[in-house]
């Protein structure tokens, strides 16, 4: 007797902590993990035209590296808070992103979740044909910036160096 309902109870605890946990978990609020070598933050700030900063965005920078130590992928994300990521900055994004879509080796896409929007582009260097990159997107991209610069892979170090504000951490 003693022994059946032992068992009773700890089969009601653990019953009653695994509804708890179903409960409290947050469904699609998930943290997105990635296959990569690399992780870089990097926080910025929205300003409007009084030069009134409006909110933050987090900026994060994924590198992948071949045997070699040369970058074989980057994924770049912007994440904004979804209150800030309206309709018309949408639409606006929408437009730069298409430029993108005629570049064998680069990904972009808009991912909105309850709280936040994430803004991706992924380049695959390993397809990206380099002065097409730079043609394409000549118009968008800053003559400083490293894109606009790249002729060829470059190994990691030179590309985290050169990712001026992203704070790196190997994995």
């Amino acid at each position: 007797m003693k022994k059946s309902f032992l068992i009773t109870i700890i089969i009601s605890i653990i019953i009653t902590i695994v509804i708890g946990l179903l409960i409290t978990s947050k469904p699609g609020e998930k943290k997105t993990t990635y296959n990569y070598d690399y992780v870089c933050t990097y926080e910025a700030s929205m300003e409007d035209d009084e030069g009134e900063t409006t909110s933050n965005i987090s900026k994060k920078m994924y590198l992948k590296v071949d045997n070699d130590s040369y970058v074989s992928e980057a994924l770049y994300e912007s994440i904004y808070d979804s209150n800030v990521f309206d309709k018309s900055l949408e639409n606006l994004t929408k437009q730069v992103l298409s430029l993108y879509d005629d570049i064998d080796g680069v990904e972009t896409s808009i991912l909105k979740k309850k709280k936040n929007t994430i803004v991706s582009i992924k380049y695959d260097y390993n397809k990206i044909n380099f002065k097409t990159l730079k043609n394409d997107l000549k118009e968008v991209l800053d003559k400083d910036s490293l894109q606009a610069n790249l002729t060829s892979k470059i190994k990691v170090d030179d590309y985290i160096e050169k990712s001026d504000y992203y704070k790196c951490q190997k994995k």
